[in-house]
């Protein structure tokens, strides 16, 4: 699917809904995505980049103890002197590890701020739709929408400017707003229900659906570097048993200490991985996208909205739904500590 194609709307598709094209274009929220969807992306990558250089750390610790131990320890080798090399080594590591984590906490709470409030203007967006076809046909022009555009943006400043510790502790019925003129016909509900279905609704069910399929990949995909990696170490460990009974008849031309070596590096690498994957949010985000679109699915199955009140009651709903799956991403991610996403 296309990414941000329900913000960043086709000209030639808004021609599709004319009435309300003016509604589906609004600069302004376009311009303010952009920037929190840069500022975002941006953080969420320095975040991952930091992450991981955590897990890359306490590997390397783990490793240079190995090769400590097993390579470079010999017959004038004082075992004390590598043991205390190494301790120290490790623990140099660790210790950066954990400034790393406490440092990167910045990256990632700009980075969900930011998300937030991008994901919020995807729903200003969606009401904006919605307030078209609620609006009488003098009051559908580039004008009007603007207006209501800033009064949304208004109301975003002030939620994010709150802090990340406060945003999950909004009341999601202060996050719905419709500016609707009830008094008046609204000649053209059926071209708002139509768009609003199409970018928002349907938009979201491929997204969550596109989301589950990624993240499965992606699952697949590391555990199989997994089993290689295991794999290659248990073929080290065999070729070390191996080579044990033939050196007791001839001497090996290579210290077999190598060998040891690289086997458990390869085991320390495979453990490694698995953390970085255990530690993602892989596993709550698969569940938490599915049981989007299953909510999805049984909203889009319901009758279709043909009056204002039963619209604006079908909108609520989707947007409560969209409110509370960045919630509850938000309270994931707040979880993370030194995790890659």
């Amino acid at each position: 699917m296309k990414y941000n194609s329900d913000i960043f709307i086709d000209s030639a598709e808004a021609e599709t809904f004319a009435p309300i094209q003016d509604f589906l274009s609004a600069p302004a929220l376009q311009e303010r995505f952009a920037a929190e969807d840069r500022r975002s992306t941006t953080n969420k990558r320095l975040y991952r980049l930091f992450s991981f250089s955590v897990f890359l750390l306490v590997g390397v610790g783990v490793i240079a103890s190995l090769c400590l131990v097993t390579v470079l320890s010999g017959d004038d080798a004082e075992p004390w002197l590598l043991s205390l090399a190494g301790g120290l080594s490790y623990a140099t590591l660790v210790a950066t590890a954990v400034q790393i984590v406490i440092w990167n906490q910045r990256f990632r709470e700009k980075w969900l701020l930011a998300r937030y409030a991008a994901e919020r203007l995807r729903s200003v967006k969606a009401q904006l739709i919605a307030t078209a076809g609620l609006l009488p046909p003098a009051q559908l022009n580039a004008e009007t929408a603007d207006r209501i555009t800033k009064r949304h943006l208004v109301d975003l400043d002030q939620v994010v400017a709150s802090g990340l510790t406060e945003v999950c502790d909004i009341d999601p019925s202060e996050l719905f707003n419709l500016y609707t003129d009830d008094d008046v016909t609204h000649p053209h509900l059926g071209v708002s229900v139509e768009a609003y279905t199409q970018y928002r609704t349907k938009y979201q069910l491929r997204f969550a659906r596109g989301e589950v399929a990624l993240l499965e990949a992606r699952e697949r995909d590391v555990m199989s570097i997994v089993n290689t990696v295991v794999l290659f170490a248990g073929i080290f460990a065999a070729c070390l048993s191996s080579l044990t009974f033939f050196e007791s008849v001839t001497p090996l031309p290579f210290d077999q200490n190598v060998l040891i070596f690289i086997s458990l590096s390869l085991f320390v690498a495979s453990a490694l991985l698995n953390a970085v994957e255990r530690t993602s949010l892989s596993e709550p985000s698969v569940g938490r996208y599915r049981r989007y679109e299953d909510a999805i699915k049984r909203l889009l199955n319901a009758p279709r909205p043909d009056a204002a009140d039963t619209f604006r009651r079908h909108v609520e709903r989707m947007e409560g739904l969209a409110i509370d799956e960045l919630r509850e991403f938000i309270e994931d991610a707040k979880l993370l500590g030194a995790r890659i996403i």
